[in-house]
């Protein structure tokens, strides 16, 4: 977690992924830590991902992602005027 760190996770688009394996759960840390690097990174989205305890490193199915609030609202948001447009195309096609 140095001051020029950009996650743990390298080439997703738009995005840093941050993954925390650890006993004992620090998420206000981890968030904060997660923020500075998708700050240091240009990104619009970081997100942090927990493996909870108990839960195996091969069943990443079951693993927590975190995210704040006001990126996942713009992610969804995003999602959305995609998928508009892609209905705005495909009926134009018709």
């Amino acid at each position: 977690s140095g001051s020029n760190d950009k996650g743990d996770i390298a080439n997703v688009p738009n995005a840093v992924i941050e993954i925390k394996n650890q006993k004992s759960y620090k998420i206000p840390e981890w968030i904060k830590e997660t923020e500075q690097e998708r700050i240091n990174a240009g990104t619009p989205y970081g997100v942090l991902v927990i493996k909870p305890n108990k839960v195996g490193i091969t069943k990443i199915d079951q693993w927590w992602a975190v995210m704040p609030l006001e990126q996942i609202v713009s992610l969804l948001v995003e999602f959305e005027k995609l998928q508009s447009q892609q209905s705005a195309s495909n009926t134009n096609l018709s």
